[in-house]
């Protein structure tokens, strides 16, 4: 079975988190409906193991058939594949934890709502210990994955490059996105959110 990289990618983009990176969007030309997302400060980490910055993440998707059309990290051409991976990797890592920041904006640990909702106080209680031992534990579980063969042992670094992308990711916040209402016919996600 083949991996279709141009619509995965597409997916990625509209129908996550990481819709929130669109930019805009073109009209009236040849290239009508192409959509550019912009990931500045994009974090990655290199084959080598090594937490690295980009200045810039740009991927431009065609909105009618919802299909890749171009990537580019720091000015290098990339690929439907390549950008799969970037955006993979982005998903679990500096946007996961905005995903994350943001389910703890939503709770409410104070002791006088027990006698009111007590079941609203426990999930929030337990959103917070979850995002908690996430971040700080889940390090931990690549040297079990290291030692199975699942990653290479530079993951295993005292810089912790993986942590250093979540980090990263946390002190980057979630830049203004109002215009994806620009989006709402061309992603369920954003139609589901904005209504």
């Amino acid at each position: 079975m083949d991996c279709d990289y141009d619509a995965i990618c597409t997916t990625l983009l509209l129908e996550t988190s990481q819709v929130i990176h669109y930019y805009a969007s073109t009209k009236g030309s040849e290239l009508d409906n192409i959509a550019g997302f912009f990931f500045a400060n994009f974090p990655y980490v290199d084959n080598e193991c090594n937490y690295q910055v980009a200045d810039l993440l740009a991927v431009d998707i065609d909105l009618d058939t919802k299909r890749f059309v171009k990537a580019k990290l720091d000015g290098i051409n990339l690929n439907a594949k390549e950008t799969l991976t970037l955006l993979c990797f982005n998903s679990i890592g500096a946007q996961h934890v905005k995903i994350h920041a943001m389910a703890n904006w939503g709770v409410n640990v104070d002791e006088a709502l027990a006698d009111v909702n007590p079941f609203f106080r426990q999930n929030s209680i337990l959103t917070v210990m979850y995002n908690y031992f996430g971040y700080t534990c889940f390090n931990d579980i690549f040297k079990t994955w290291v030692d199975e063969g699942l990653m290479s042992p530079g993951w295993l670094k005292p810089e912790k490059p993986f942590v250093q992308v979540l980090n990263h990711g946390i002190k980057e916040n979630a830049w203004q996105h109002a215009h994806i209402v620009d989006l709402t016919k061309h992603s369920e996600f954003v139609n589901f959110i904005v209504k």
